[in-house]
C-alpha cells in the first residue's frame, strides 16, 4: 500500500511513522532514509558531529561563511541570543527531537549510564501541555525565560525544584554526553573574547561591520561558544542545561506515546 502524506509544512508534504522506537517525519520527497538523516533522531551519539569550533578564530571563520544569515538575525531578531544559538546548533544536529520512553522503560533506564533530571512548563502564550509536546515532538524553540546560565533547556536534578515552574517532565542524559561546568565555559568564553575586546579597531578594519557586529552580540552569550564547541550539557551545580535535545530521553505515559 502507498504511503500517505497527509501534511505538510514548510520542507514538504509529510506523514509521521515510528521507526526503530523513535517517531519522525518521514517527507515525501525525501523518502525514509533521507527523512531519518533529516530528522536527527539517528545520530544520538553524535559520532558525525562536526569539528569543535573553541578558538576564537575558529569560530570567526565560521561566522563569515554564515556572514548574512547571522547578521540578520543580530539585526531583526527580538531573542537574538537565542536565535543565535538555534542556529548554532542545527549546524551540529542539535535540534534534533529526544527519544520518548513509555514510564516502565524510562525507569529501567540505568543511574549508571544516566542522569535523571526533571524540567518544569508553565502555561504562557501556549498551556504547559502544548509546550511539552513542542518540547517532545516538535521544532526545537525557546520561550521568553530568562537565561541567567545561558541559552537552553533548563532542568535540575530536584522535581519540587522543577515544579516551581510549572508542570513536570523527567528526562534522562546520557553520563557519557559531552558536559562543561559552567565556571570553565565562561573561562573559555571569556578568554575567547579578551583577545577580541582588547584589538576591537583590528577585527573591524581586518573582517568589516557585519562579523565584528555578530560578534558584539556573541560577546555576552556563553552558551554560543559551547555549542561551537559541541558541548551537549552545561553543569551549573544540581542544573543541567540541554543544548543538544537530540541525545536526552524523555518519560512518556504509561504506555507508549503516539
Amino acid at each position: 500500500m502507498n504511503t500517505v502524506y497527509p501534511l505538510n509544512d514548510e520542507k514538504g508534504n509529510y506523514c509521521w511513522r515510528n521507526v526503530s522506537g523513535k517517531r519522525i517525519k518521514i517527507y515525501q520527497h525525501l523518502g525514509l532514509s533521507g527523512s531519518m538523516k533529516e530528522s536527527g533522531k539517528f545520530d544520538n551519539n553524535n559520532k558525525n558531529k562536526l569539528k569543535d569550533l573553541k578558538t576564537l578564530d575558529e569560530q570567526i571563520d565560521y561566522i563569515r561563511q554564515n556572514e548574512d544569515k547571522l547578521y540578520d538575525i543580530v539585526e531583526n531578531s527580538n531573542n537574538y541570543d537565542k536565535e543565535l544559538c538555534l542556529f548554532f546548533q542545527e549546524r551540529n544536529n542539535f535540534n534534533g527531537n529526544p527519544k520518548v520512553l513509555n514510564k516502565d522503560e524510562f525507569d529501567k533506564l540505568s543511574d549508571k549510564d544516566y542522569i535523571k533530571v526533571h524540567r518544569g512548563f508553565h502555561d504562557s502564550e501556549k498551556t504547559a501541555e502544548k509546550y511539552i509536546e513542542q518540547f517532545k515532538y516538535g521544532n526545537n524553540e525557546y520561550g521568553n525565560g530568562g537565561i541567567q546560565y545561558g541559552v537552553g533547556h533548563y532542568t535540575i536534578l530536584d522535581e519540587k525544584a522543577a515544579s516551581q515552574y510549572g508542570k513536570t517532565i523527567e528526562i534522562a542524559i546520557p553520563k557519557n554526553a559531552k558536559i562543561i561546568e559552567h565556571d570553565d565555559l565562561l573561562e573559555q568564553h571569556y578568554r575567547n573574547f579578551e583577545k577580541y575586546n582588547d584589538n576591537l579597531e583590528k577585527y573591524y578594519n581586518k573582517y568589516g561591520d557585519k562579523t565584528t557586529t555578530i560578534l558584539d552580540y556573541m560577546n555576552n552569550n556563553e552558551s554560543a561558544t559551547a555549542i561551537l564547541s559541541n558541548y551537549d550539557v552545561v553543569k551549573k551545580n544540581d542544573m543541567y542545561i540541554v543544548l543538544n535535545r537530540s541525545i536526552i530521553i524523555v518519560k512518556g505515559e504509561e504506555t507508549n506515546e503516539r
